[in-house]
């Protein structure tokens, strides 16, 4: 069930920053997205392994809280109600 959610998370995530950029800036913001995903797979495990080896794991769950709460704020700070978005919604009313 997480792989399916997983899976969908990642197809529309790609959608989405692809019709945010050029035409000419898809291959770009491709490399970036799937490059920040490589980096996080590789580099969150043995940081974070390394930390819970540290301070427990304890330590470990408040560090991945507080970065979570990081990004929740700085979504909300940075991505705003877009017209353009909006637009796509279609009323399946009509």
């Amino acid at each position: 069930l997480a792989s399916f959610g997983f899976g969908v998370f990642c197809v529309a995530s790609m959608a989405f920053l692809n019709e945010s950029v050029s035409v000419s800036s898809r291959g770009t913001i491709s490399g970036i997205f799937y490059g920040a995903w490589g980096i996080g797979y590789f580099l969150g495990p043995l940081m974070l392994g390394k930390l819970s080896h540290w301070g427990g794991f304890e330590m470990l769950f408040l560090t991945f809280a507080s970065l979570l709460l990081v990004e929740t704020l700085i979504l909300g700070v940075f991505v705003k109600n877009k017209p353009e978005c909006q637009s796509r919604i279609v009323d399946k009313s009509e």
